[in-house]
This record gives structure tokens, sequence and C-alpha cells, in this order.
């Protein structure tokens, strides 16, 4: 049978029975995960059950495609298998004992499409906290005749919105996408709290796999200060180290980061201060 895609490509057709509606018999069918597969039946009443001969099995997803709307009354649906394995397929609703045709096809041209899709690489999100110390440097408001005091330097901490690229992914960026902070800044004028971005450069390493990377980053951000009438800009380009921990046969894992930065921060007199993080994420 064609596909309805125009391809060329001829679906496999795996079921063909007669199964009346209420039928204690059951259609058993092997269908593999990443494949995509049609059921046809000649009812528009009706709809499917699945049941799998295990509890660890999740059960395959699936949407009706066609209804009672087709002159001919029947119906389909689209079969998603997230596991391989024999699944116990039953007709559900309809008048009991009613006769059906049951048809099951492996779609050849819906499955190189998923295929494909399941072959694109894409980015892992998760979540990074991080803490260390920096630098003493002044801020000062516009309305200060004199620079306020200094201070001595602290500790900072932070947690971000992080991405990565997936184990088949040859993307050389990552880093934190959305993050805030919040600095102690002991015998100044404030503390300060940050909303920041953090882009990250892998220039050695290697991708797809758990292993070390290091590379360049640039922080930026915008700082809150509650006791001075200024919000600062900071700008702190630097390098990092990072351990990236990749599960074996599935997606997320962890990364430990450290990192370096010389911060130059606007609306600060010229201030400028040294950064050194670590890191911890989950993905």
């Amino acid at each position: 049978m064609a596909d309805s895609a125009g391809t060329g490509k001829v679906d496999v057709l795996l079921v063909n029975v007669d199964l009346p509606v209420g039928s204690l018999e059951p259609v058993w069918v092997f269908m593999q995960e990443g494949q995509v597969y049609r059921v046809e039946v000649t009812r528009d009443d009706v709809t499917l059950g699945f049941r799998t001969p295990a509890r660890s099995i999740a059960v395959p997803f699936f949407s009706a495609q066609e209804g009672g709307s087709r002159p001919s009354g029947m119906s389909a649906f689209e079969i998603y298998p997230r596991a391989d394995a024999m699944y116990e397929m039953r007709i559900v609703g309809g008048p009991y004992g009613a006769p059906t045709i049951v048809r099951v096809y492996r779609d050849l041209s819906a499955s190189s499409k998923r295929q494909k899709i399941i072959a694109t690489a894409g980015l892992e999100i998760g979540m990074e906290a991080a803490f260390g110390m920096h630098g003493a440097y002044p801020i000062t408001g516009p309305s200060f005749s004199a620079p306020a005091p200094v201070g001595e330097a602290g500790a900072n901490v932070a947690l971000c919105f992080s991405v990565r690229g997936e184990a088949a992914s040859r993307t050389r960026f990552s880093g934190c996408a959305l993050g805030i902070g919040y600095e102690w800044r002991p015998d100044s004028e404030s503390d300060l709290a940050w909303v920041f971005s953090e882009p990250r450069f892998r220039i050695v390493g290697k991708p797809g796999r758990s292993g070390f990377e290091a590379g360049v980053l640039t922080r930026v951000g915008m700082g809150i200060v509650s006791s001075v009438n200024v919000n600062p800009v900071l700008v702190a380009p630097g390098i990092y180290v990072s351990r990236q921990i990749r599960q074996d046969g599935a997606r997320g894992g962890w990364n430990l980061t450290v990192s370096y930065a010389r911060a130059w921060i606007t609306g600060a007199e010229g201030a400028q201060s040294n950064r050194v993080t670590f890191g911890i994420g989950r993905f």
C-alpha cells in the first residue's frame, strides 16, 4: 500500500484480521520504538486499548487520524511505541459483536520523518548553582560627590537556568541563559543583587561524551542596590574549566565548573574586580 504522502514508499501490512467488537481475543503485534504505525478500523465509533507485557514498558502514545466524517466510516490511528515490545491491542466501544476489520501497518514515510527528528541533536536544559569570591570595589551613585566605601572582598552565590548541547550535538556554546545572584560586600555601602547571563564557548574538549572541557565565557548583568541610587552594569570576560558528566544511554547528567573572570562594573567610577566561582549543574 503506497503512503498517503506520495513518496513512493510502500507501508508494511503487519495485521489484517476480522475482530468483532467486544471480542476477548486480542490482537498481538510487535512494535519498535522510534517507528510509526497506523491502525485502520472499519468503524467510526471505536477506539483502541493497549496492554504491555510488563509494567516497566510504557503504553504507546496514539492519536486518532480519521473519524466518522469519512464516507467509508473508517477510523485510523497513529501509534508511537516507547519501547520494543509485543503489544496487546483491543477494540474498545461500539455495539457488542459488530463485525470489524483491523489492519495494522508500519508507516514507512512517517517513520522516516520521525527518525530524522530523533537523530537531530538538541539542547539539554538544567539548573546550575554556584558560589565563589569576588574582590572589593566601590559603587557610587550620581548624587554622591565622593566615592562610596570600597569595603572588602566578599562572597557571592548564584542560581541560573542553563543549557548545553546533547551528547550528539557538536555545538560549542553552553552556559547560563538567565540567572540571579547575590553578593555580600563587607564594610561597603550595600550588598548587591544581580540579574545576569553567562554564555560559554568551548575551545578544548570533545563533544558527545563525559570528560573535561575548557573555554572562554562572558558574564553580562545588571545590579540592584537598595541604598545607592544607581543600577550598575557588569561585564566580566573570563575562562572556565568544566567536567561534563553524561549518563550512558540517556539524556541529562551533571556538570562541575570552575571559572575565573575579570569584571568591569559601569556606574561605579570604573571599578574592576576579580571573581572566582565554583558551580554544579543538573541537566
